[in-house]
């Protein structure tokens, strides 16, 4: 099934008026994203986020002497940096 071409014009204009009319949103929450004050606030969630889900899933073994497994180490802190941010990012695109 193909689409007709003035339909397709029609739908590119309107898309493109569309995502043009939202691009100073898109600009500024990702702005307000990385700016300082919000990458700080996402790297004290993730430090308090990731030292307990470590504590919890590696916990026993680090008391026993082991070596944490690295990449479960570096992952325990990244998810909760990335969910931060992303929150972050979210309440400032839907805030006008």
């Amino acid at each position: 099934m193909s689409v007709p071409p003035d339909l397709q014009e029609a739908l590119r204009r309107e898309v493109g008026v569309h995502l043009a009319h939202r691009m100073p949103d898109l600009r500024g929450a990702l702005s307000r994203t990385f700016s300082w004050r919000s990458v700080t606030r996402s790297l004290v969630v993730a430090v308090v986020v990731g030292t307990v889900v470590n504590g919890i899933n590696q916990g026993p073994e680090m008391l026993a002497g082991h070596w944490p497994v690295i990449w479960k180490l570096a992952l325990t802190y990244l998810v909760p940096f990335f969910v931060a941010s992303y929150g972050s990012y979210a309440a400032f695109r839907s805030a006008r």
